[in-house]
């Protein structure tokens, strides 16, 4: 087996891992596996982590987006001092400050 195909592989199992966990996580396994997963399911479902995923999710999305306001107001900010900094820095590079 080449690497190639080790790599495919490994994603591929790796994808299949991350939907059955999806998928069980939210009381929808037997959609896969069929009736021997449905006690699963109905305990599953019960728990709600589907719905507090969800939510968590909303959150995360709205801090994320505070963040990048946040973020870009930063780098607003120092854009004047670091082009200060860079005049300053050429000026004494080229003599003119000495």
């Amino acid at each position: 087996m080449g690497a190639a195909q080790g790599g495919y592989t490994k994603r591929y199992d790796r994808g299949f891992r991350l939907n059955l966990v999806r998928r069980t996580g939210s009381g929808r396994a037997a959609e896969v596996w069929g009736r021997t997963a449905v006690p699963w399911d109905t305990a599953y479902c019960h728990l709600g982590l589907a719905a507090a995923a969800r939510a968590a999710t909303e959150q995360l999305a709205g801090r994320e987006e505070h963040r990048r306001h946040r973020l870009e107001r930063i780098v607003l900010q120092s854009v004047p001092v670091n082009l200060f900094q860079a005049a300053l820095a050429s000026a004494f590079r080229f003599g003119w400050l000495c």
